[in-house]
């Protein structure tokens, strides 16, 4: 059975507002499920980098425009699941929306300690900060 977050009208409305939007959670809310139900709805083209991989934290390491230029390419939102992972994950985010105006960066976080540690001080004035909570009544019971 598929439930309708609450999370997800309001995380539309915020979409490329020049922006990272990071969206915090406990493990197994449904973070990346609904975020990824969201996009396949979508004709935009996705980035979806999981950074629990070895080989995307790499992508990382050596962290610099153009490097992310060629890694991004043509995509126009980029997701970066776990991204509490990647060792520089601030400043790469910030490296992002400074210089992709025109993307839609999403940074998703089981941990909003760790997040908070790597990310919200290189990002401040970037981001928005979301907060996912396991089903809510309301959505499981959405029309009652």
């Amino acid at each position: 059975m598929n439930y309708q977050r609450k999370l997800l009208t309001t995380l539309q409305k915020w979409m490329f507002r020049g922006k990272v939007l990071i969206i915090t959670g406990a493990r197994k809310v449904g973070k990346t499920t609904m975020l990824l139900f969201f996009l396949s709805e979508k004709s935009n083209s996705t980035l979806y980098i999981n950074a629990e991989e070895p080989a995307n934290k790499r992508l990382f390491d050596d962290l610099s425009v153009p490097k992310l230029k060629e890694m991004i390419g043509d995509n126009e939102i980029i997701i970066i699941d776990e991204a509490q992972q990647i060792l520089n994950i601030g400043l790469c985010l910030k490296l992002m929306v400074d210089n992709f105006k025109d993307k839609q960066i999403i940074a998703i976080g089981s941990s909003a300690l760790d997040i908070a540690d790597k990310v919200f001080e290189p990002l401040t004035g970037r981001h928005f900060l979301f907060h996912m909570y396991p089903l809510a009544l309301t959505e499981i019971y959405n029309n009652k």
